[in-house]
């Protein structure tokens, strides 16, 4: 998978949690975030990185600027690895949530359970 490929894999997989309105940055000059989602009321700007090391600061950085460029109320970095201690820092100062390979399976989980959820009702109105 690329960098690209992960940003519409988040993308869609927040679709199938819920989240509405979800669009993907322009790849080049995305401002800092590469997805863009609403929760309910809030507006969400996130910033994926598919990396084999540890997800540092900048990241936290590019997704702080990049909240501020869209006017977002949340900002996320998610990841397929972990964060590392700065980055941690980092996120705590600028009030941005890290999404790290854990919560990635619990979202990738959660759309399994929908899918089933769907499913059984499908047999259900079979029966």
């Amino acid at each position: 998978m690329t960098g690209l490929g992960f940003e519409k894999y988040v993308a869609d997989l927040l679709k199938r949690i819920g989240y509405t309105n979800v669009a993907t940055t322009s790849a080049s000059g995305d401002n800092g975030l590469d997805v863009l989602a609403h929760n309910g009321n809030t507006y969400y700007g996130i910033q994926c990185k598919l990396y084999t090391t540890p997800v540092g600061n900048s990241a936290v950085q590019e997704a702080y600027s990049g909240g501020s460029y869209y006017k977002t109320d949340k900002n996320i970095v998610i990841t397929n690895n972990y964060f590392t201690p700065n980055a941690t820092d980092a996120a705590a100062t600028m009030d941005v949530d890290l999404w790290d390979r854990d919560k990635l399976k619990e979202l990738i989980l959660e759309t399994y359970n929908i899918f089933n959820e769907h499913r059984s009702d499908i047999d259900d109105d079979k029966s």
